[in-house]
This record gives C-alpha cells, sequence and structure tokens, in this order.
C-alpha cells in the first residue's frame, strides 16, 4: 500500500489526516474511494462481483488447485504472479523424492534381512 494513497490532501486536523476505509469485499480503499494496490494480493481479487449473504467467506479449493498471488515490488515493477514455474518444479522434485525415500525405508529392511550373512564360525 501507498501511504501518500491513504493521506487526505483536505484534511484540516490531525484528526483527519488519514482517510483508510474498506469497501464491500474488505480491501482497504483509498482517499479516491477506489481499491488500494497491495504488494501481495490473491490473484484475481480485484473483481468487482459484491459478495452476497450466500457467498463463502473462503474460496472452496478443490485437491490439487493452486492458489495463485500476484507480488509487485512497486508501482514501477511489473506483477509476478506465485507460485513461478520453478516453484512447482522443485515442489515436483520434493515429492518425488518422498516417494523415492518412503520406498527405500520399506524396501531395504527387506533386502537386508534376504542378503545378510550371519558370521558363522
Amino acid at each position: 500500500i501507498n501511504l501518500a494513497d491513504l493521506i487526505n490532501p483536505n484534511a484540516s486536523s490531525a484528526d483527519e489526516l488519514w482517510s483508510i476505509r474498506f469497501d464491500e469485499e474488505s480491501y482497504i480503499q483509498d482517499v479516491r474511494q477506489e481499491r488500494c494496490r497491495m504488494r501481495l494480493e490473491v490473484a484475481g481479487a480485484r473483481s468487482t462481483s459484491t459478495p452476497q449473504e450466500a457467498t463463502p467467506l473462503l474460496q472452496q479449493v478443490q485437491e490439487g488447485d493452486v492458489l495463485e498471488f500476484t507480488y509487485q515490488l512497486s508501482p514501477q515493477h511489473d506483477p509476478v504472479i506465485l507460485p513461478r514455474g520453478e516453484a512447482r518444479v522443485l515442489s515436483t522434485a520434493w515429492l518425488v523424492l518422498q516417494l523415492l525415500m518412503t520406498v527405500a525405508a520399506v524396501i531395504s529392511p527387506i533386502i537386508w534381512i534376504l542378503l545378510n550373512r550371519p558370521c558363522i564360525e
């Protein structure tokens, strides 16, 4: 949030200096009554739909769905969609490693029992 967007230019006292308001969707608004751009926000969160009584508080996320965010370092930089491609690759690599370690944890004791030769004198 840019703090300059929250300062009332027509303020005549310290009590009127800050203009912090929220819209119907609980997003913070600037002095022009527009939604403030935040550094990190849910991708597609700038919708204009008004929530109704039956609107769930949290979006239903199906298994396998990826919640995406936009990250903007400053107004001069373009927003980046998170998670990026390399995060998905690393997540998949960790999943494969976890499966391999689980298989190794089950198979290695069995192989040890079958191939271990006791010391016979």
